[in-house]
């Protein structure tokens, strides 16, 4: 259930996001959008490390106090959002308020002018738009899309569980807890770094599929090294090429979303674009 409800978040985020932003601006906006997500990476070893240490109290296990805890501050979040997120450039004010930020009607045409102006299609508004089932099929069932979703399978297939116990890893390599969720914090911290520059360098370029396989390619070659290389270095060695494969891991990750939000079924997956 909780995988349900947190299946829509990043495609809604990403296409709202794509509403207010031009195609050559997006992939470092998107790369900071990703900043909470990969920055929570850096933080929850050491939010769970606290927490957990309330097992026990009023009979609740650790375990219940994280998703407890966590839940309550994901839920105020999203009731904020309601009151203040810009729905789109055609109908700017948030669900239930005015919002903090209240556009004017001159700020409203000068938006859709330049997204309209980059991509003729948005002309409709994303509030107005309508996404037809036959639209979904085609875009699903579109053969250039196939060797995207089969590299995403294969690259999210590793860094997941790889970065998911990373602090079971370094438990292992001989650290204690409380340096364990320090030094994990330390791979987490470089991914934006390099998630950023990866996102950079897709809209300076505008070639966003070259950018996605250099990505990967630079993980898989981290990948490589860490399987060859770890068996002969110590301790710290170890913790170092850890530290890289979760620096490297999600690099890809928010060019490959970009790529499928700012093209069309039949061109999404053109490597030159």
């Amino acid at each position: 259930m909780l995988g349900l409800a947190e299946a829509g978040y990043i495609p809604g985020a990403i296409y709202t996001l794509s509403t207010w932003y031009r195609k050559r601006e997006l992939g470092t906006r998107v790369a900071i959008f990703f900043f909470g997500m990969f920055g929570g990476n850096a933080l929850s070893p050491i939010l769970a490390s606290g927490i957990l240490h309330l097992d026990g109290a009023q009979g609740l296990a650790g375990w219940q106090w994280i998703f407890l805890l966590e839940g309550c501050f994901t839920m105020a979040v999203g009731i904020l959002l309601l009151l203040v997120l810009p729905g789109s450039p055609d109908e700017p004010r948030p669900l239930l308020t005015k919002g903090v930020i209240v556009f004017s009607e001159r700020d409203q045409y000068i938006l859709q002018e330049r997204l309209i102006a980059d991509d003729f299609e948005k002309r409709i508004g994303a509030q107005g738009m309508t996404i037809p089932w036959e639209l979904v099929c085609k875009t699903l069932l579109h053969y250039k899309r196939w060797p995207s979703l089969l590299s995403t399978f294969c690259v999210f297939a590793t860094w997941s569980p790889l970065t998911t116990y990373t602090p079971t890893i370094y438990v292992d390599l001989g650290f204690d807890r409380i340096a364990t969720n320090a030094l994990a914090t330390v791979g987490a911290s470089l991914a934006l770094v390099v998630v950023f520059f990866f996102a950079w360098l897709s809209d300076r370029t505008n070639r966003r599929g070259y950018c996605v396989i250099m990505a990967q390619v630079c993980y898989l070659i981290t990948l490589v090294i860490a399987r060859q290389v770890q068996s002969s270095v110590g301790q710290w060695g170890r913790w170092g090429l850890w530290t890289a494969v979760n620096a490297f891991a999600v690099g890809y990750h928010p060019i490959h979303n970009t790529c499928g939000s700012i093209s069309a079924p039949k061109r999404c997956i053109d490597i030159s674009s």
